[in-house]
């Protein structure tokens, strides 16, 4: 086992344990199973969500000896690109498409005045920093530069939206933690995971990048309700699995754009879509700055997929 997947099954294992035992209480309440004599709100389970980002870094110390583990900004300038990018195909996938189809009426009668408060929604502190900042400097931050290096960006950004998806299981068990099915939301992480890589990588991997979009995803969330409010919609219809195969038409589309890198450059050294690491690049790969794996900007040409 190498470097980067001893790194990596010590940050999985750290970041599910960290986080399912600091939500065990929240879970067992009376607002979960009902095991506990208390009953606790939701925000009993943010201190969770920082499990990936607080993985990330014991992990790193743990491997290399120092606290280097992610890289918050890689240059502004690629960085505004994931940064503007990101609430927009968010908002796209997750509000747009699916409001058009669920809607009955013209696009003119919908309430399209709602979207302006979405800016706010997502910069609000209460939303900006609680899971976007807990979890993403774990998951693409310092996971998923060793994922890509081990498997390519398509296949990481599956495993590690299924990873992601998978990490939530607990907090299913909490009423009003979400109206979405397991299966469904697994479909709609995979979406958010995909776009998410693409600002990424194509952001110069800048966490900040990372965080905003993780931020729109939830942000985004409120607006179907409000776009559709009081407008004729389609009966015996699932609106979140409209939302879950919206995004993920987006995600499709975003693969084939890239022709599967999503934003991520091909290695000097992978040819065909075949990669040749030498003995000492996987040594050093754990271990590694956390920015230096190379990636493109979104609007450069990217290389063939694998």
């Amino acid at each position: 086992m190498n470097a980067d997947k001893r790194a990596l099954v010590l940050f999985f294992g750290l970041a599910y344990a960290i986080a399912w035992i600091l939500w065990l209480p929240l879970v067992l309440s009376q607002n979960g199973l009902g095991v506990l004599p208390v009953n606790m709100s939701l925000a009993a389970g943010i201190p969770g969500a920082f499990a990936p980002c607080l993985a990330a870094y014991i992990t790193q110390r743990w491997s290399c000896g120092n606290w280097r583990a992610v890289d918050w900004i890689q240059g502004w300038r690629r960085a505004w690109i994931g940064i503007l990018l990101a609430p927009l195909l968010l908002l796209l996938g997750q509000v747009v498409i699916p409001v058009l189809f669920l809607s009955k009426a013209s696009a003119a009668d919908l309430h399209w005045e709602a979207l302006l408060k979405y800016p706010l929604w997502l910069l609000y502190p209460g939303v900006l920093l609680t899971s976007p900042l807990g979890e993403e400097p774990g998951w693409r931050g310092y996971a998923l530069p060793k994922l890509q290096r081990m498997i390519g960006p398509f296949w990481a950004t599956m495993l590690l939206g299924v990873l992601w998806a998978v990490w939530h299981l607990p907090v299913f068990l909490v009423k009003g933690w979400t109206s979405a099915s397991v299966p469904a939301f697994v479909l709609i992480v995979i979406g958010y995971s995909t776009i998410i890589t693409f600002v990424f990588n194509g952001s110069g991997s800048s966490v900040i990048a990372a965080v905003i979009a993780h931020s729109a995803a939830n942000a985004c969330s409120r607006f179907v309700g409000e776009l559709l409010a009081g407008v004729p919609t389609r009966q015996g219809v699932s609106v979140v699995l409209v939302m879950a195969l919206s995004l993920l038409g987006v995600s499709a589309l975003l693969v084939v754009f890239t022709r599967g890198r999503l934003g991520k450059s091909a290695p000097e050294n992978e040819v065909d879509g075949t990669r040749e690491d030498s003995a000492q690049d996987a040594e050093q790969a754990g271990c590694s700055e956390p920015g230096d794996d190379a990636s493109v900007s979104i609007r450069e040409p990217v290389a063939p997929g694998r």
